[in-house]
């Protein structure tokens, strides 16, 4: 008797980033090595992926280590614990928060934004994403709110993912891209070909603050873009695969069994995201798991609770990956190796 394929959902963030692209090379990877297991790649966020998976919602999907622990401990965002949030797979893709802007704007800091009181116009992504709530915070930052930006005509246009934010500039429509990506973006990259951009530099304070949250101080490095000419101050994240508890764990290989974040390693809560910004979508907090995703007009939920035993995958070797083919590779149980800090497309 023939086996049924088993289908399962996995979200991955905006098309058009990394992570999708990442997950969708993974998601052939299993196909390749268990082929009566299909992964459907769709988008989510690197909040809302959190109650997602910890709620039973969706069996798998990119992590971030911020969000992870505030899950994990019911901090905000979240409104519960989420105990069944698992960490499979660790440092898959290190993430730089990116602020590049026309370079002909008189801004090099996020502060000249509103000490200027300049009417930029910036894309803003969904609510449930990590690009939206570290947004909102920089905002809050720098003092500045979305009314007060109308009033100098500026704006803050929604965009679903990096492609629509790639589109945005090329039409003229934003002066700046906000991305949460490896570096080099792709995105950035075009649009930095259609009209040159300049990065903008995070202020201490907000970098602190977002430390303490479980971010990591970094910059952006010398020659990136070919615009980059001292480093920019700004912030990183890794990223990692998170599975619910309920995945076999006999599915697992010895080094990318299920384990959970250490409750003693949570941070001060992360604040609310103030609901200044008009959301495009809006996600689902965590709840129970008979609770359905809500959705807009329009839309319609797109996750279901199943799950299913899923495949080993480890890479056999340490060092970086330089395309999707490569980011993971069927491997042997013991002895296989996860602490390969995947720098997918020169990062996320």
């Amino acid at each position: 008797m023939t086996q049924r394929p088993v289908r399962l959902d996995a979200a991955a963030g905006g098309a058009g980033g990394s992570w999708y692209v990442l997950l969708e090379g993974l998601a052939r990877l299993v196909r390749e090595v268990h082929p009566g297991i299909e992964l459907r790649v769709v988008e989510g966020g690197g909040v809302m992926n959190h109650a997602d998976v910890g709620t039973g919602r969706i069996p798998v999907a990119i992590l971030n280590p911020p969000m992870t622990v505030a899950a994990r401990a019911g901090r905000l965002p979240f409104e519960l614990a989420l105990p069944d949030l698992r960490v499979g797979i660790t440092n898959l893709t290190v993430n730089h928060l990116q602020f590049m802007v026309d370079r002909g704007l008189p801004l090099d800091t996020l502060g000249d934004w509103a000490a200027r009181r300049h009417p930029l116009r910036v894309p803003v992504d969904r609510v449930g994403t990590v690009d939206r709530l570290v947004f909102e915070m920089a905002l809050e930052a720098v003092g500045l709110t979305p009314t007060e930006l109308q009033t100098w005509g500026g704006a803050l246009i929604p965009a679903d993912n990096y492609h629509q934010q790639l589109a945005l500039y090329r039409e003229g429509k934003v002066d700046a891209l906000w991305q949460f990506m490896g570096i080099p973006s792709p995105s950035i990259r075009e649009a930095h070909a259609a009209r040159a951009l300049k990065p903008v530099a995070l202020p201490p304070d907000l970098i602190g603050r977002l430390t303490k949250l479980g971010w990591s101080a970094n910059e952006l490095p010398v020659g990136a873009y070919g615009v980059v000419a001292t480093p920019v101050p700004t912030v990183s994240m890794g990223t990692s695969l998170g599975f619910h508890a309920s995945v076999p764990r006999r599915s697992s290989t010895p080094s990318s069994r299920p384990s959970a974040t250490t409750p003693s390693a949570c941070t001060p809560s992360i604040p609310r995201p103030r609901p200044s910004i008009r959301p495009v979508r809006t996600w689902t907090r965590a709840g129970p798991c008979t609770r359905e995703p809500r959705a807009t007009s329009g839309s319609s939920p797109r996750r279901n609770a199943y799950f299913a035993a899923m495949p080993a995958i480890s890479t056999k070797y340490r060092g970086a990956a330089r395309r999707a083919s490569t980011v993971a590779r069927a491997g042997g149980w013991a002895g296989s190796i996860h602490a390969s800090h995947t720098l997918f497309m020169s990062s996320k």
